[in-house]
């Protein structure tokens, strides 16, 4: 099939558009992932797009790039192996798990964005679901109490070279940006949004928004959200830096590269157990399993049309 790689049986997991193997770089012998996607399901364009991104990007924290090729059914992608699977299915396996656990791995993720930002590339589709981990040793709690693992940003499909500003329309519900679901222009701010939203969960364990997608929709663009009793001892940096990220207005956020000098990663604090954190994103994580509403979608103009416009017209309800 290919010289350079050696699919196994072993599967990692399925999709609509085909199935992720365990695989070998023959050239470097390293384990790899191998998604298999049919080519009649992928467009072709949007998926030599996301392998160019994937191309420039050389940062610990981001999936590695292997290679590519096809046959007359599949494209294949081979990108570096994630041992340690999902970020929150670990946290909710975590004997501890505190605020300065929480800090410490966002503080991965925002150093990646101020990488990606850097040279030029908005991710676009930062959730939870994206964020998986190099490697979690067996038996790290009893070993290593303070064990914290390597984040790895995975899937750019929805990612964008920045050329000044651009409208889109692709994102997820409780994660995307106001400004995508309106369809205005927008550079790198959306990534501020989502990182700001992952805080919120991985700090509470619950979602800032709820109900349908329109209503979280909604929510989202009226800046209809707050903390709830769950942030009941979290410090307040860590509140002041969920607040900036998620500002309705896109101007107002921060940068990635201001973001790494908030007083959330640089004062001292007294550190919080979230137990009750743990148990909320075990039922965070069912609902998503359950729900395929929260699966990544694309907001047309309609969208824009039913939504956006008529809270545009309603100012009264988008003031901060």
């Amino acid at each position: 099939m290919n010289d350079n790689f050696t699919i196994s049986n072993t599967v990692l997991g399925k999709g609509a558009f085909g199935t992720v193997y365990k695989g070998m770089n023959n050239e470097t012998n390293e384990e790899v992932a191998i998604k298999a996607l049919f080519k009649n399901k992928v467009d072709a364009k949007s998926l030599a797009k996301e392998i160019g991104v994937l191309k420039r990007c050389q940062h610990e924290n981001i999936i590695k790039f292997h290679g590519c090729f096809e046959d007359e059914t599949f494209f294949y992608v081979a990108t570096e192996l994630a041992r340690g699977g999902e970020l929150f299915d670990h946290i909710v396996n975590r004997k501890r798990y505190s605020e300065n656990d929480a800090r410490a791995i966002i503080k991965q993720v925002l150093a990646t964005l101020v990488y990606l930002h850097s040279i030029g590339i908005a991710h676009l589709d930062l959730k939870p679901e994206n964020l998986l981990l190099k490697s979690v040793p067996e038996h790290y709690d009893e070993k290593n109490a303070k064990f914290l693992p390597c984040v790895k940003v995975a899937d750019f499909g929805t990612a964008l070279v920045i050329n000044r500003t651009q409208p889109g329309c692709e994102g997820t519900p409780g994660y995307i940006a106001p400004e995508v679901i309106l369809g205005r222009k927008y550079t790198t701010e959306p990534d501020i949004y989502a990182l700001g939203a992952i805080t919120y969960v991985m700090l509470s364990g619950q979602m800032p928004f709820g109900g349908t997608q329109e209503q979280i929709f909604q929510q989202q663009l009226s800046g209809d959200w707050s903390f709830t009793q769950n942030f009941s001892g979290i410090s307040k940096s860590a509140l002041d830096f969920i607040t900036i990220c998620m500002s309705r207005h896109q101007e107002k956020r921060p940068t990635a590269a201001q973001l790494m000098t908030h007083k959330w990663f640089t004062d001292a604090e007294i550190d919080v157990q979230l137990a009750g954190t743990q148990e909320n994103l075990k039922q965070y994580l069912a609902k998503l399993k359950l729900k395929a509403s929260f699966q990544a979608v694309r907001i047309g103009i309609a969208l824009s049309s039913d939504i956006g416009l008529k809270m545009v017209e309603n100012e009264h309800m988008i003031k901060e």
